[in-house]
């Protein structure tokens, strides 16, 4: 009777992590998995790219077991950058302060931390909690899916003066 209660609580988490992973969905993976968005996203990736039942599961667990639900650090990543912090469960964490490498919150990750702001020269985000001014990129240099630019201060970013992230993963991936 045990065994069948702890499967009763156990399937609607099963199936919730399951579906969130079928469905390529990384923030709601985070939340019923109780793991970070960056793992979160790692997980899917790994899924799309092959990775069997029995892989993911064991990356959804071994997430779980993490502190903190971080994946375990690695030397780098896909793109040469050596992951550092990962700062997606702080809202009040400003883009402006972190080093290349860093995981932070996008527009993607947190839509509900940014409000619009349609202008005569594109619609930019602004962070409701940093001030800081985030506009989608039109170029995918050194992301696959795209970057988003952050402006330095809370200006819009320039051609000259921002910050690049990976709109996929929400690494920094440079300061200019």
């Amino acid at each position: 009777m045990i065994k069948t209660r702890v499967q009763q609580v156990a399937h609607p988490t099963l199936a919730a992590v399951g579906n969130a992973i079928a469905g390529g969905n990384a923030v709601e993976l985070a939340e019923v998995a109780g793991i970070s968005y960056a793992a979160a996203q790692y997980i899917i990736a790994a899924q799309q790219h092959g990775a069997d039942k029995k892989t993911v599961s064991d990356m959804v667990s071994q997430a779980q077991a993490t502190s903190g639900g971080a994946m375990p650090p690695d030397d780098g990543d896909k793109d040469g950058i050596k992951k550092k912090n990962d700062y997606t469960d702080k809202k009040n964490k400003k883009v402006n302060s972190t080093e290349k490498g860093d995981i932070v919150r996008t527009p993607d990750s947190h839509p509900q931390d940014f409000d619009i702001l349609k202008q005569r020269n594109g619609t930019f985000y602004k962070n409701k909690y940093t001030g800081e001014i985030w506009q989608e990129s039109r170029t995918t240099h050194t992301g696959k899916q795209g970057e988003w630019k952050v402006g330095i201060g809370k200006k819009e970013p320039t051609p000259t003066r921002k910050i690049t992230v990976d709109k996929q993963t929400g690494k920094v991936l440079k300061h200019d």
